[in-house]
């Protein structure tokens, strides 16, 4: 059970960035931007200590007599309510990227406009410092306890092509998200997964699933690249109605190579 800590400091953010803005003309523009995020005194959940556990009151059971038969007797401890974990200063986590955007917009007059955008973002680096040991997760599936534990892939590109004509909208948008190994060296699920044989052993939150029990080939112990491809459509017939339909992962395509993650 969390509790409060009235000792909580608060988080402190720092952050650096660095941008470029390029328009030859009105219809296309880029940007690039350098981002240096950092966050210390990171409020997290301490750790349980069964000492601090709060109980019922001791209750009458039945106990060995020694001789093979039991007798009434009374517990000397009450079963557990709960354990209270306080909140803490703990953590801190710097990440370090890039992120570029160009957007062009194609003027077809009476017959509408196109409009293309590519988005790229680049972690360099993501380090988690965790009790004075840092840890590199860039390109891996730790911190798993941040971000739905969907992974850190170092490179995300989303493709934007879209046709606007009058109340109509039509889009697709195509993702493709780098290949990630399953290691999380912090621990952050309480287990620290530092290699491939560790991956498939631990468990928790994911585990890498083979015929055989054990991998074959370090590429299992992976994450391929993806792409995936989603469709909209929307219509506005008038101010207060508008019909729009979508289609996420058109293709249903999964992950590339032999790679697979089974998520618990």
């Amino acid at each position: 059970m969390n509790s409060p800590n009235p000792n909580l400091k608060p988080e402190k953010p720092y952050s650096d960035t660095l941008g470029i803005v390029v328009q030859p003309f009105r219809a296309w523009s880029s940007t690039l931007d350098f981002y240096d995020v950092k966050i210390s005194n990171q409020i997290v959940a301490g750790t349980a200590n069964i000492d601090t556990a709060v109980r019922s009151s001791p209750v009458s059971s039945f106990c060995s007599n020694g001789a093979g038969g039991t007798v009434p007797c009374l517990e000397p401890v009450g079963a557990i309510l709960y354990i209270p974990v306080f909140y803490v200063n703990a953590n801190s986590t710097e990440v370090r990227g890039l992120e570029l955007t160009s957007k062009y917009d194609l003027n077809l007059g009476p017959w509408g406009t196109v409009t293309t955008e590519i988005d790229w973002s680049h972690t360099m680096s993501y380090l988690y410092e965790v009790a004075g040991v840092t840890y590199q997760l860039a390109g891996t599936h730790g911190p798993a306890v941040i971000g739905g534990n969907t992974g850190n892939p170092k490179d995300r590109v989303q493709g934007i092509v879209a046709y606007n004509h009058g109340e109509l909208d039509v889009r697709a948008t195509v993702n493709w998200i780098s290949a990630f190994d399953l290691t999380d060296p912090s621990g952050s699920n309480g287990i620290p997964v530092l290699n491939c044989a560790t991956a498939v052993q631990t468990g928790g939150y994911y585990e890498a699933f083979f015929n055989s029990g054990q991998p074959t080939n370090p590429s299992y112990c992976k994450v391929g690249q993806f792409i995936t491809t989603d469709l909209t459509a929307a219509y506005k017939f008038e101010k207060h109605w508008t019909v729009h339909g979508a289609i996420d992962n058109a293709f249903n395509r999964p992950p590339a190579g032999p790679e697979y993650l089974r998520w618990r």
